[in-house]
C-alpha cells in the first residue's frame, strides 16, 4: 500500500510564501488563511515526528544514498526557517480585526485639530503666507467648497454631486436623496453657502463665456466651452493632491470619504446622540453607526494610556 505523500519542509516554505502574497493582495480572507496555516502546522508536526522521512524517500528511490547526510543537514536549517516564518505569519493573522470595517475606518479619521489645519492650509481666505497661486482659481474654490461641505455635513461624495444650481443657496435643513434612494434631512452650515458663493462668483468672473442654468450641476467642470459633471474620481484626485501638499498630520488613508468618517467621529465626541448621527449619515442600520462609538472608545483609551501615571505609558 502506497504511503501518504508528505511534503518536504522546502515545499511547506514555498506554500507559506505563496500564502503571504495572497494575504497581501486579498487581506480580508482571514478564515481561509487560518485554515491553510493549520494544515501547514499539521504537516510540520508530522515531519518533526517522522524521523525516517529521508530513509523512506531513499527506499522509494527519490534520493540517492550519498545525499542523505546533506539532506539531514539541510533539514535542521529548513525547520528553523519554517518555524520562524510560521510564527511571524500567525502573529500577523492574529492582528486582523474581527470587524474589517473597524480596521478600514480607524485609519481614515482626522483628529479635529488636524482637519481644521488642513482646511485652513488650502483656504486662500484664511491662509496668507506662501499661498499657492492655484488656490485662487475657480476650480480650487469649487473643490474647497466640496471639502467643507463633506466635512460639515457627513455626506457621501455621490450625494454631494446630486445637487443642481437651482438648489443653491441651501436652507439650514435640506432634504437629500441618499443611498438606496432613501430621503433624509441634513444640516448645512453658513460656511458651506459662503464657500459655494466664492466658487460661483469666481467661476462667472473668470469664465466670461459661460451661462449657468438652474438645471446645471452645482459642482461642474468647464472644458472647451462645455459644462460637464464633476465625477467622484475628480474629487478623489483633488483630495490626494492637496494632502500631498499639506505638511501637517493626516490619517493614512485620507480620501473624500474620510471626511465623512471624521464628521461622525467628531460630533459623537461632542455629545451628539448615536441615533441622531445614524439619521445624519443615512445609515439603515444602527450597527453601521456604532463603529464610531468603538473608534472613540479607542481614542479615549489611547489618551488615558498616555496621560494617566498609573499606566506607566506616559510619554
Amino acid at each position: 500500500m502506497a504511503r501518504k505523500y508528505l511534503p518536504t519542509l522546502g515545499e511547506l516554505i514555498d506554500r507559506l510564501s505563496i500564502l503571504q502574497i495572497k494575504e497581501i493582495k486579498i487581506p480580508n480572507h482571514k478564515k481561509e488563511y487560518q485554515k491553510e496555516i493549520r494544515q501547514i502546522d499539521k504537516q510540520l508536526k508530522a515531519l518533526k515526528t517522522k524521523e525516517i522521512t529521508l530513509e523512506d524517500r531513499l527506499l522509494d528511490g527519490l534520493i540517492s544514498e550519498e545525499n542523505i547526510l546533506k539532506h539531514k543537514e539541510n533539514l535542521n536549517i529548513q525547520k528553523i526557517m519554517l518555524e520562524g516564518r510560521k510564527e511571524s505569519y500567525v502573529d500577523d493573522i492574529n492582528k486582523i480585526e474581527s470587524s474589517k470595517y473597524i480596521s478600514r475606518t480607524d485609519d481614515k479619521v482626522f483628529e479635529e485639530q488636524d482637519i481644521i489645519e488642513f482646511l485652513n492650509f488650502i483656504d486662500p481666505d484664511i491662509q496668507s503666507k506662501n499661498i499657492n497661486d492655484k488656490f485662487f482659481s475657480w476650480e480650487h474654490r469649487r473643490d474647497l467648497a466640496i471639502l467643507y461641505f463633506l466635512y460639515s455635513s457627513g455626506l457621501r461624495v455621490s450625494e454631494i454631486l446630486q445637487f443642481k444650481m437651482k438648489d443653491y443657496p441651501f436652507k439650514e435643513y435640506t432634504k437629500i436623496i441618499g443611498k438606496g434612494k432613501k430621503e433624509r434631512y441634513i444640516i448645512i452650515l453658513d460656511v458651506v453657502n459662503e464657500k459655494i458663493k466664492y466658487y460661483l462668483d469666481n467661476l462667472l468672473e473668470k469664465e466670461t463665456n459661460i451661462t449657468l442654468e438652474k438645471s446645471d450641476p452645482l459642482f461642474l467642470k468647464h472644458i472647451k466651452g462645455l459644462k460637464k459633471n464633476l465625477s467622484s474620481r475628480d474629487i478623489q484626485r483633488t483630495m490626494k493632491k492637496l494632502i500631498n501638499e499639506f505638511e501637517g498630520n493626516y490619517p493614512i488613508h485620507s480620501t473624500p470619504h474620510s471626511l465623512r468618517h471624521s464628521f461622525a467621529s467628531h460630533i459623537l465626541r461632542g455629545g451628539t446622540d448615536i441615533r441622531a448621527i445614524q439619521e445624519l449619515l443615512g445609515h439603515s442600520s444602527l450597527t453601521s453607526t456604532q463603529i464610531y462609538t468603538e473608534l472613540n472608545e479607542k481614542t479615549l483609551l489611547d489618551v488615558y494610556d498616555k496621560s494617566h501615571p498609573h499606566t506607566g505609558k506616559k510619554e
